[in-house]
């Protein structure tokens, strides 16, 4: 049996949670959809910070009792990055930022994040 010193759970225990791997694929998809959005760099960087906001919070979370308020609140935070990257993914198609494969392919990752916080979320 382990000592105190031991882990808990594997030094990857992140790479198992669905909804932070997902975080990550939309900093990537929203890393290379924003690449090209030329004069726009405010709505670059606030894209990519939502992005990011969603693995931190969501990170930061995990670190809490499951079922706690604790647990809960850094939830609801990664939820509305989420919501946020959505709509700045939404403002760059409507002003026809970058190619459409690549946007839309964010906005796919975005979508798919949203909606693993929003399951996150529910109460149970």
């Amino acid at each position: 049996m382990g000592g105190m010193n031991q882990p808990i759970s594997s030094p990857r225990l992140l790479s198992r949670f669905i909804a932070y791997r997902a975080a990550l694929a939309a900093v990537e998809a929203t890393r290379i959809a924003s690449g090209r959005w030329q004069g726009w760099a405010w709505l670059r960087d606030q894209a990519l910070r939502a992005a990011g906001s969603i693995a931190h919070n969501l990170a930061e979370g995990n670190g809490h009792r499951p079922g706690s308020a604790g647990r809960a609140r850094y939830q609801r935070i990664a939820l509305g990055s989420a919501l946020e990257l959505e709509a700045a993914l939404d403002l760059a198609a409507a002003a026809g930022l970058g190619v459409p494969d690549e946007l839309n392919a964010a906005i796919a990752a975005a979508g798919r994040v949203a909606a693993l916080c929003t399951a996150l979320t529910r109460r149970r």
